[in-house]
Protein backbone atom coordinates (compact mmCIF):
# COMPACT_ATOMS: atom_id res chain seq x y z
CA UNK A 1 0.00 0.00 0.00
CA UNK A 2 1.40 3.40 -0.96
CA UNK A 3 2.35 5.79 1.83
CA UNK A 4 -0.24 8.37 0.72
CA UNK A 5 -2.96 5.74 0.32
CA UNK A 6 -5.54 6.23 3.08
CA UNK A 7 -7.25 2.86 2.54
CA UNK A 8 -7.23 0.39 5.41
CA UNK A 9 -8.09 -2.52 3.10
CA UNK A 10 -6.65 -3.45 -0.31
CA UNK A 11 -8.59 -2.98 -3.54
CA UNK A 12 -9.35 -6.16 -5.44
CA UNK A 13 -9.74 -5.92 -9.19
CA UNK A 14 -13.10 -7.55 -9.80
CA UNK A 15 -15.76 -7.30 -12.46
CA UNK A 16 -18.96 -8.17 -10.63
CA UNK A 17 -22.44 -7.13 -11.63
CA UNK A 18 -23.86 -4.26 -9.60
CA UNK A 19 -27.28 -2.62 -9.75
CA UNK A 20 -27.05 0.96 -8.56
CA UNK A 21 -30.18 2.83 -7.49
CA UNK A 22 -29.94 6.52 -6.63
CA UNK A 23 -31.84 7.09 -3.40
CA UNK A 24 -30.74 10.63 -2.47
CA UNK A 25 -29.03 13.15 -4.74
CA UNK A 26 -29.15 16.67 -3.26
CA UNK A 27 -27.13 18.08 -6.19
CA UNK A 28 -29.13 16.20 -8.86
CA UNK A 29 -32.66 15.43 -7.61
CA UNK A 30 -33.75 14.25 -11.10
CA UNK A 31 -31.50 11.19 -10.62
CA UNK A 32 -33.39 9.98 -7.55
CA UNK A 33 -35.07 6.65 -8.23
CA UNK A 34 -32.98 5.90 -11.34
CA UNK A 35 -31.20 2.54 -11.57
CA UNK A 36 -27.98 1.83 -13.47
CA UNK A 37 -26.57 -1.63 -14.23
CA UNK A 38 -22.79 -1.70 -14.18
CA UNK A 39 -19.73 -3.84 -13.62
CA UNK A 40 -17.43 -3.09 -10.74
CA UNK A 41 -13.83 -2.19 -11.57
CA UNK A 42 -12.58 -2.98 -8.10
CA UNK A 43 -13.86 -3.71 -4.61
CA UNK A 44 -12.65 -3.35 -1.06
CA UNK A 45 -14.12 -4.08 2.33
CA UNK A 46 -15.20 -0.44 2.64
CA UNK A 47 -16.02 0.55 -0.94
CA UNK A 48 -16.16 -0.08 -4.65
CA UNK A 49 -15.51 1.60 -7.97
CA UNK A 50 -17.50 1.47 -11.23
CA UNK A 51 -18.33 3.51 -14.35
CA UNK A 52 -21.64 5.10 -15.33
CA UNK A 53 -22.50 7.29 -18.32
CA UNK A 54 -24.66 9.77 -16.39
CA UNK A 55 -23.22 12.33 -13.98
CA UNK A 56 -23.71 11.24 -10.37
CA UNK A 57 -22.42 13.95 -8.01
CA UNK A 58 -20.29 13.52 -4.90
CA UNK A 59 -22.52 13.11 -1.84
CA UNK A 60 -25.18 11.07 -3.68
CA UNK A 61 -26.54 8.13 -1.66
CA UNK A 62 -26.88 4.85 -3.55
CA UNK A 63 -28.41 1.44 -2.99
CA UNK A 64 -25.97 -1.13 -4.41
CA UNK A 65 -26.81 -4.76 -5.19
CA UNK A 66 -23.57 -6.66 -5.90
CA UNK A 67 -23.67 -10.16 -7.40
CA UNK A 68 -20.83 -12.68 -7.39
CA UNK A 69 -22.13 -15.12 -9.99
CA UNK A 70 -19.29 -17.63 -9.67
CA UNK A 71 -20.21 -18.36 -6.05
CA UNK A 72 -23.93 -17.44 -6.11
CA UNK A 73 -23.42 -14.74 -3.49
CA UNK A 74 -25.40 -11.49 -3.37
CA UNK A 75 -24.88 -8.41 -1.17
CA UNK A 76 -26.81 -5.17 -0.78
CA UNK A 77 -25.22 -2.01 0.55
CA UNK A 78 -26.01 1.62 1.21
CA UNK A 79 -23.17 3.76 -0.13
CA UNK A 80 -22.15 7.34 -0.73
CA UNK A 81 -20.31 8.73 -3.76
CA UNK A 82 -16.94 10.04 -2.51
CA UNK A 83 -15.32 10.99 -5.83
CA UNK A 84 -16.02 11.13 -9.57
CA UNK A 85 -13.52 11.15 -12.47
CA UNK A 86 -14.27 11.47 -16.18
CA UNK A 87 -12.87 8.76 -18.46
CA UNK A 88 -12.95 8.65 -22.22
CA UNK A 89 -13.97 5.23 -23.52
CA UNK A 90 -13.93 5.49 -27.29
CA UNK A 91 -16.47 8.15 -28.27
CA UNK A 92 -18.23 7.95 -24.88
CA UNK A 93 -17.34 9.87 -21.76
CA UNK A 94 -17.85 7.68 -18.71
CA UNK A 95 -17.81 8.73 -15.09
CA UNK A 96 -15.65 6.58 -12.82
CA UNK A 97 -17.25 6.68 -9.38
CA UNK A 98 -15.74 5.79 -6.01
CA UNK A 99 -18.31 4.76 -3.40
CA UNK A 100 -17.80 4.33 0.33
CA UNK A 101 -20.01 1.65 1.85
CA UNK A 102 -22.05 2.93 4.80
CA UNK A 103 -24.16 -0.11 5.64
CA UNK A 104 -24.67 -3.71 4.54
CA UNK A 105 -28.18 -5.12 4.46
CA UNK A 106 -28.32 -8.05 6.86
CA UNK A 107 -26.33 -6.25 9.53
CA UNK A 108 -23.02 -7.32 11.07
CA UNK A 109 -23.34 -10.95 9.93
CA UNK A 110 -23.68 -9.95 6.23
CA UNK A 111 -20.92 -7.34 6.61
CA UNK A 112 -18.63 -10.03 8.06
CA UNK A 113 -19.43 -12.35 5.10
CA UNK A 114 -18.58 -9.49 2.68
CA UNK A 115 -15.26 -8.89 4.44
CA UNK A 116 -14.36 -12.62 4.51
CA UNK A 117 -15.18 -13.00 0.82
CA UNK A 118 -13.03 -10.03 -0.19
CA UNK A 119 -10.15 -11.12 2.01
CA UNK A 120 -10.29 -14.59 0.42
CA UNK A 121 -10.35 -13.07 -3.07
CA UNK A 122 -7.32 -10.94 -2.14
CA UNK A 123 -5.39 -13.99 -0.97
CA UNK A 124 -6.15 -15.81 -4.23
CA UNK A 125 -5.13 -12.87 -6.45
Amino acid sequence: MAMNDKRRHPRIEEQSRVSVTVIYAPAAAALEGQTFHCLTRDLSVEGLRFCVHSPVPVGTRLWLAVDFDEISEHFQHLGEVKWVQERHEGVLVAKMIGVRLLETEGGPEAAARWKRLLLQKNLLA
